[in-house]
């Protein structure tokens, strides 16, 4: 998983630790994170600055009467099959893509066992990749955004990256045999 930015206080950062172990993940914006719970239904501020001094209190008393918080969570391993289509791209322009695409791809630690076919007649590249998650939201969201990454490098972060490949299909399927409690 990516490390995000610590919080500058040490006791919440040890909340949000806590709660990552939960679950849990936190964004950060320009003044607070925004803490998305694993079920997917619930969001909770965490202020960079808070000027409450029971503000942690507050934190913790909000997110531990929320259910998601009491439950186990349990992280399934997913397989996902994503295919990628380049309709106005010439086929030297996949080729000459692919190398960067796949160094990419092979660099992004959030998935595992990932591979890349592509079908140069019909200018398809197919992503397979295993993602450990608690949902299949999450781990949809996590290879997808292994894929966008990879593409976007290929596009050297210009403005239209996303338009030059365009998502065909998307198939997820859980492997509960390697389900893991956290």
């Amino acid at each position: 998983m990516v490390e995000r930015p610590r919080h500058p206080k040490k006791d919440i950062e040890r909340f949000m630790r806590s709660a990552e172990a939960r679950g849990w993940r936190f964004v950060k914006g320009k003044k607070y994170y925004k803490g998305l719970c694993p079920c997917g239904v619930h969001l909770h501020m965490v202020h960079l600055t808070p000027s409450n001094p029971r503000y942690l209190a507050n934190l913790v008393h909000r997110c531990s009467r929320l259910d998601c918080w009491c439950l186990e969570v349990i992280m399934t391993n997913y397989f996902l099959r994503l295919e990628c289509e380049a309709p106005d791209a010439d086929v030297a322009t996949i080729e000459a893509d692919l190398d960067t695409i796949a160094d990419a791809f092979f660099d992004v630690d959030e998935v595992v066992d990932q591979d890349i076919a592509v079908d140069l007649s019909s200018k398809t590249v197919i992503f397979s990749l295993n993602v450990e998650a608690a949902s299949e939201v999450r781990a949809l969201e996590a290879g997808l955004g292994a894929v966008r990454t990879a593409l976007h490098v290929a596009g050297s972060g210009t403005p239209g990256w996303e338009d030059h490949y365009r998502m065909l299909r998307q198939e997820i399927e859980a492997d509960p045999r390697r389900a893991v409690r956290a």
